[in-house]
């Protein structure tokens, strides 16, 4: 096993993704997205070929629902606190990382 094996890497910026992408290519990479001009933005440029796993902020659940990108993307919401996701799991929901598992 290669030791980039076991490396993703999460980034904001789309030209870095591509970058990395170029690159390494057998780099899992991830989207940060944490508004809603970001992620019309990354959808403006196709680069889905370029990334793995969308990272998206849980407050934009409602725009991801209504592009139907849970269907199409492995996405991971972030920030999750006590939102209820059980309709996005259903849905197809990849995963979620949460501010306090308490």
């Amino acid at each position: 096993m290669d030791k980039l094996d076991w490396v993703e890497v999460s980034c904001f910026d789309n030209r870095v993704l591509a970058y990395l992408n170029h690159i390494a290519p057998q780099i899992r990479l991830h989207k940060l997205i944490e508004e809603k001009k970001a992620l019309h933005a990354f959808l403006e440029h196709d680069l889905f070929s370029t990334v793995s796993y969308l990272d998206i902020e849980v407050n934009l659940r409602k725009e991801v629902y209504g592009l139907d990108l849970l269907s199409k993307n492995k996405i991971i919401f972030w920030t999750v606190t006590s939102e209820d996701l059980s309709r996005e799991i259903n849905a197809g929901l990849y995963g979620m990382m949460l501010n306090n598992i308490c």
